[in-house]
Formats: C-alpha cells, structure tokens, sequence
C-alpha cells in the first residue's frame, strides 16, 4: 500500500524454481478500476519482495529472485530503476524475501 495513493496496491510476479526462470512483472492497480493495472513493467527475474518508503513514497524497493534490490520513482512510470544493486563479486546472490526501509532522521 502506498501511503501518497491510498487506492493503489503493487504486486510483484514471477517463477521461483530455480530451474524454471523467467522474467518478473510488477503490476500498479487501482481500487479504482481493479479490472486492469494503472501500469506494469517486466524485470529480468521473478520479483520477491516489494516495499514502499514511508519517508518518501513515491520511492518503492524491489526485490529479485537473483538478489538484486531496485529501487524506481513511481511518479514517473518507466522501467528503468532510479538505483539498482549490481552483481559483483562477492554481492549477495540469493532471492530476496524481504525489503525493509531504513529511514533516517533529519539530524
């Protein structure tokens, strides 16, 4: 749930056996017309784990199957992410299950 569009729910898709790979969809509904989504993008692998900002929520955190963490501006639809994690050596290469932001003070 997104704490600017209360109407709006984002669900991530995608095949978790590891020997069944596919791409990955995240689908922006509306309550408002739950028919169709607003919008969707495709993603490299199966997305895991979702979660919006509660400082910032127009920024969500996206999780995959192959690890990487994304992070996308839904003001402006587009699938391309505004930050994404890389995969180098040594990086953290399991699915993620879970996204939790940290959010820091002002001080």
């Amino acid at each position: 749930c997104n704490q600017l569009r209360k109407d709006m729910l984002v669900v991530g898709y995608g095949q978790f056996e590891f020997s069944k790979q596919k791409e990955g969809l995240v689908a922006f509904w509306s309550l408002k017309n739950p028919e169709f989504p607003d919008w969707t993008f495709t993603s490299p692998t199966g997305v895991t784990a979702l979660a919006f900002s509660k400082q910032q929520p127009s920024l969500l955190a996206v999780g995959f199957y192959d690890g990487m963490v994304a992070i996308y501006d839904v003001r402006s639809p587009t699938e391309k992410p505004t930050l994404e994690s890389g995969h180098s050596s040594g990086k953290h290469s399991d699915p993620v299950w879970k996204l939790q932001w940290v959010e820091r003070s002002s001080e």
